[in-house]
């Protein structure tokens, strides 16, 4: 029981890792589809010695640099500020009522307590979630969390759901031509998640299947 404490502490520290590379891909690709639509050097405050860094042989490696350093830059803030990116700068619209969205807030919290304070929670977390769901669960200043059996694999549910989401909102506005292979990814996405029987993330990826716009081969079944 012990080893499991820690193991699923590791494991949602994992995912949520693979969490955040996914929103990097995401800025970098839509900066390589829409290369004049990165803020100009000036703005991301590029020092002297970066540019000598580099030693960049060509005008694609110079503009990689700058998106890699746009998507890290991103990468430091909150979640939410994260996602107000993607809707503010990058153009993409997440749906405001998606309880998804608040169950990745949590987890985003919950993951930085491990790293940065044994899972005692802080007062950032207590500001960050959340009053519901924190008095539903006794959480309170001074608590030391835990990831049980059942956290860990609705934290996978949330994190997969959310994940499908957001590659599918962001798919459908940067390259409007490719709908027939968006919504293969999403019959794909579903299924998964209908055959796991993780209803939670299905719930509200189904609800978006039913209101996005679908390729003429999907509306034809």
């Amino acid at each position: 029981p012990a080893r499991g404490k820690i193991l699923r502490r590791g494991a949602l520290i994992m995912m949520f890792s693979f969490y955040e590379l996914l929103i990097s891909d995401l800025i970098k690709a839509h900066y390589l589809l829409y290369p004049n639509a990165l803020p100009a050097p000036e703005e991301q405050q590029v020092s002297l010695s970066d540019l000598r860094g580099m030693n960049p042989s060509s005008i694609d490696e110079i503009e990689r640099f700058f998106i890699e350093k746009e998507a890290d830059k991103v990468l430091r803030e909150n979640t939410k500020k994260q996602l107000q990116y993607f809707k503010d700068t990058l153009t993409v619209q997440l749906p405001s009522d998606t309880k998804l969205r608040d169950a990745l807030k949590e987890i985003a919290q919950r993951r930085n307590l491990f790293v940065h304070n044994d899972g005692i929670v802080d007062s950032f977390y207590l500001v960050s979630v959340s009053k519901e769901f924190c008095e539903a669960r006794g959480i309170e200043k001074g608590v030391r969390l835990n990831v049980t059996p059942a956290y860990i694999l609705s934290a996978y549910e949330t994190l997969f759901g959310f994940s499908c989401l957001l590659v599918q909102l962001c798919w459908r506005k940067w390259i409007k031509d490719d709908a027939e292979k968006a919504d293969q990814a999403l019959s794909e996405s579903i299924f998964s998640l209908l055959e796991k029987e993780r209803y939670f993330g299905l719930k509200e990826l189904a609800s978006y299947a039913t209101r996005v716009k679908l390729s003429s081969m999907y509306e034809q079944l």
